[in-house]
């Protein structure tokens, strides 16, 4: 089972991308893009397609899942009209060995639900009504958003294993996989032709810079029922 729209959603997520990238590089030299960038631009082309057909549907930004508001989601898109939540993370993969770390945390902080169920509870509310009638009904699914510069070996395989388990829906044997990445990580041996800064500096032309992104940056995703 996959989120809805999903094919149309990551297509239009990859032309936001593409669109922007063509007009101007949103960084200085190689400090990458922030990362909340990810969850804007897949939420704006979820909401799009969705209200194109007539869905009912909403985004909101680092959800708190406690009280003392220390942890919290990336996103939640809810989708009213097809009942379904996605629950969203997102990672620039810089230092590969932290960031798979905190993936697996992101993800298995999704898997542990109950604290989405306060968004239902009425009566800590004082009767009101809860912000989800009915969650019960709600299909969720996890999201793991990320990008990555592909230049050093141990990142082409980052990008080769959200490849071969994009098609997955359950999450156990895709964290599985980035545990044991974790465990063997190292800086890893440059890619020929990508052991120098990346060509972005005000001096390099437009066509060299973007054909470098186009070589180069990759934007990656896993979602799983949860």
């Amino acid at each position: 089972m996959e989120y809805t729209y999903k094919r149309e959603v990551l297509k239009a997520y990859q032309h936001n991308y593409e669109k922007i990238l063509n007009i101007f590089y949103p960084a200085k030299k190689s400090t990458g893009f922030t990362e909340r960038n990810l969850t804007v631009n897949f939420s704006k082309a979820y909401e799009a397609i969705a209200t194109a057909v007539g869905d009912e549907c909403c985004t909101w930004f680092e959800l708190p899942v406690n009280e003392n508001g220390k942890d919290h989601v990336d996103a939640i898109i809810i989708n009213i009209t097809q009942k379904e939540i996605l629950l969203i993370e997102a990672k620039r993969y810089m230092n590969l060995q932290q960031k798979v770390l905190e993936v697996i945390k992101d993800a298995e902080r999704i898997n542990t639900i109950d604290w989405i169920r306060e968004l239902t509870d009425e009566r800590s509310k004082g009767g009101e009504r809860p912000v989800l009638q009915y969650i019960e009904d709600y299909k969720i699914f996890g999201v793991i958003l990320a990008d990555l510069w592909i230049e050093k070996e141990n990142q082409q395989v980052i990008y080769e294993l959200y490849q071969k388990k994009s098609g997955m829906t359950d999450s156990k044997e895709f964290l599985e996989e980035l545990q044991q990445f974790s465990k063997t990580v190292n800086e890893g041996l440059c890619l020929k032709d990508f052991c120098v800064d990346r060509p972005v500096d005000v001096n390099t032309t437009r066509d060299v810079k973007i054909d470098y992104i186009k070589t180069t940056y990759k934007l990656l995703s896993f979602s799983w029922v949860v």
